[in-house]
């Protein structure tokens, strides 16, 4: 019977051709939003990286997670209704990760008055 790697360095060969094959180390991004006057969590709000598709949104208790990010410099943007947005830029490294607990404004929404008649 024939072997697959009849050699040992047949084995290191395969071995550094599938670590460059599975190319770059992805980052993530993981944190906390509050709101800046309260200090209660902001329930489902969303954060993208700006320019892409990758984002996520708090849970109940305004905690976030962002992966599969490829490593590069982003936008961070966080925003809800009723609060104003916030962008922050970052720098993700490869394999990195980073913690981002951010504080959103209030922000009053004014419409023009509606008049109601009978």
């Amino acid at each position: 019977m024939k072997k697959l790697f009849p050699q040992p360095w047949h084995w290191l060969l395969l071995v550094l051709l599938m670590t460059g094959l599975s190319g770059q180390q992805w980052g993530r991004i993981a944190g906390y939003i509050k709101d800046i006057t309260t200090g209660e969590p902001v329930l489902w709000a969303n954060i993208i990286l700006v320019g892409t598709d990758i984002g996520s949104a708090t849970d109940v208790h305004g905690h976030f997670v962002v992966t599969n990010i490829p490593p590069g410099e982003y936008t961070v943007r966080a925003m809800m209704l009723g609060y104003e947005i916030l962008d922050l830029p970052v720098n993700l490294a490869p394999g990195g990760e980073l913690r981002l607990d951010l504080e959103l404004t209030p922000q009053i929404i004014e419409h023009e008055s509606i008049e109601v008649s009978r």
